[in-house]
């Protein structure tokens, strides 16, 4: 896992500098070995950004990246020319229903209001094949310095709001306080092993109240009323 986060932290900083996480040890990253092992599928990255993590998936896969950024679009089609963009609102995509494989909805969950995130989770689930593999990452609104932030949530409410659309597992990812109550993540991450104690952690539900964010792979659910 350090080596795969070192190849995207590289990737990031040399093709948009600009557009990166700007945390070394974001849940994001987690998700990428799960991607580098699709093949043959169809996949969906919603708010591609740069297009960094379409960019890890094998060639067989049809790629597909929607965002409202066209800077960020324009980008993404240089690294990855195979991949089909466009320039597209998480609450009404221009797919057809049941579509894709894979849905990645990582780093979008906290950007609308809480009354329109259930639009967005709406437009993840029609767009998902049925059983259809379902990737989330946000921040938790519980961890120190996101307590102020109305838009993001906590583990209950991701549970309340991904409860009518998938069936899934919630892990929480990096529980050790931020900076200056702890060291930053920019040092924390070059210590050995790190990784593999954020993960074992992560399956740890009491610590969840204290992590950095959820990391979520869900399958689509039954179809909504």
């Amino acid at each position: 896992m350090k080596q795969i986060a070192k190849e995207v932290v590289r990737k990031w900083k040399t093709c948009a500098p600009q557009f990166w996480w700007g945390n070394r040890l974001d849940s994001r990253f987690y998700v990428i070995p799960k991607l580098r092992q699709v093949k043959n599928k169809k996949i969906l990255d919603i708010g591609c950004n740069a297009g960094i993590m379409l960019s890890e998936l094998d060639e067989s896969n049809l790629k597909v990246g929607a965002d409202l950024s066209g800077e960020a679009l324009k980008i993404a089609q240089k690294i990855i020319p195979d991949a089909s963009l466009s320039l597209a609102d998480m609450y009404k995509l221009p797919y057809p229903d049941a579509f894709f494989d894979v849905v990645i909805f990582c780093g979008m969950l906290e950007v609308p209001p809480w009354e329109r995130k259930r639009k967005a989770l709406e437009e993840a689930h029609r767009v998902l094949k049925d059983g259809g593999v379902f990737l989330l990452t946000t921040p938790n609104r519980n961890y120190w310095a996101y307590r102020d932030n109305k838009n993001m949530v906590n583990y209950e409410e991701l549970n309340k709001l991904l409860g009518p659309f998938f069936q899934f597992d919630i892990k929480g990812l990096n529980p050790f306080p931020p900076f200056p109550f702890f060291m930053p993540n920019r040092i924390l991450a070059k210590i050995p092993g790190i990784w593999g104690i954020i993960l074992f952690l992560a399956k740890h539900k009491r610590l969840f109240d204290y992590c950095h964010s959820f990391y979520v792979e869900g399958k689509k659910a039954s179809p909504l009323n």
